[in-house]
């Protein structure tokens, strides 16, 4: 205990509270700490849990994003998706903005416009193939054309 610098006494039940402290103050609800410490009804979490009620909502304030984080309550801090066109703040878990409806993902977009890309070189490519085709179809309908006038002058 010197070693880590512990003054007081550790048992059980001071591991105990803090490790239920600990799970009532990270959000996790009462009925899943009342599995884990394998109690049979929760009226065990009021002599277990040494977090203060004001603590515990400013902490879900913190959450929800109503306040500013201090210090203290900096790592319950919800951290959002900011979209890079519209900059719009979107949940933690979605993967599309919701205003502008384009992915938040920074691999997804560049893989759009990479198939974009690729898209209109196909497109480049096959207009030009067409562009061809046609003016060879054009000069032949043309030399058929002017031999057809040669012929007829001739022939006249």
């Amino acid at each position: 205990m010197k070693l880590l610098k512990i003054r007081k006494k550790v048992t059980c039940y001071s591991l105990k509270r803090n490790g239920v402290t600990f799970r009532r103050l990270r959000g996790d609800s009462d009925a899943t700490i009342q599995h884990t410490a394998r109690w049979t009804s929760t009226k065990q979490l009021k002599t277990y849990d040494m977090s203060e009620q004001e603590e515990t909502f400013k902490i879900e304030l913190v959450k929800r994003g109503l306040i500013k984080a201090d210090e203290q309550h900096k790592k319950y801090e919800t951290t959002f998706k900011r979209c890079m066109f519209c900059d719009f703040r979107n949940g933690i878990a979605d993967d599309i903005c919701n205003n502008c409806k384009r992915p938040l993902d920074r691999k997804k977009i560049l893989d759009e416009q990479k198939n974009r890309e690729d898209q209109i070189k196909n497109m480049q490519k096959e207009m030009e193939d067409y562009k061809k085709e046609m003016m060879s179809y054009l000069m032949a309908e043309a030399k058929k054309q002017i031999s057809k006038e040669i012929e007829a002058k001739i022939n006249s």
